[in-house]
């Protein structure tokens, strides 16, 4: 009988789909209008224990990605601001060689490379050498203080780093 209906998630398929609940407790957790964070790990710690991770292992799990997360941003980050360009082919490298460790986490590509590379663009904006930004508006508005418009980006900047930061290790 299993094997007429193999394929069509009946059986022993079926196990794989119900490590997917907790997508089924976000969606029912966020149309309830429930708390988020307490939603995401609630549909967190089923999963990990329909898929059969041992406490132990999924709070490592967790844990890692607290720390390998934000260590990439922040180095893209870093990495841009030094190099006074987003566009360089070393952040690029920067985020080649980062990102393995986050996508050993199980973390989606599309997600990571995009975030990080956000990540170098908030390091431009703390930078004197991006004329577009930063030096542009300075001789246009005729300002006294040529780093002023620097000196109102860096919040800015930081803000988005850490928003992106949080929206990494959420979505990744």
């Amino acid at each position: 009988m299993a094997r007429f209906f193999q394929g069509w998630g009946i059986g022993d398929d079926s196990v794989e789909y119900l490590k997917l609940i907790g997508i089924v407790i976000i969606v029912v957790g966020f149309a309830c209008k429930l708390e988020s964070i307490l939603v995401i790990m609630v549909a967190a710690i089923a999963t990990a224990l329909v898929a059969g991770l041992d406490p132990l292992t999924f709070f490592q799990t967790l844990g890692q990605s607290f720390v390998d997360i934000p260590a990439l941003c922040i180095g893209v980050f870093a990495l841009a601001f030094a190099l006074f360009t987003p566009t360089s082919s070393l952040v690029g490298i920067g985020v080649g060689v980062g990102a393995p460790f986050v996508l050993a986490l199980g973390a989606d590509p599309v997600v990571v490379g995009s975030v990080a590379l956000a990540c170098g663009y908030c390091g431009t904006l703390c930078t004197p050498m991006d004329a577009n930004f930063n030096m542009v508006p300075v001789t246009i508005l005729d300002m006294k203080d040529k780093n002023g418009v620097i000196k109102k980006q860096i919040p800015i900047a930081l803000v988005m780093l850490a928003v992106q930061i949080v929206y990494m290790i959420a979505m990744a």
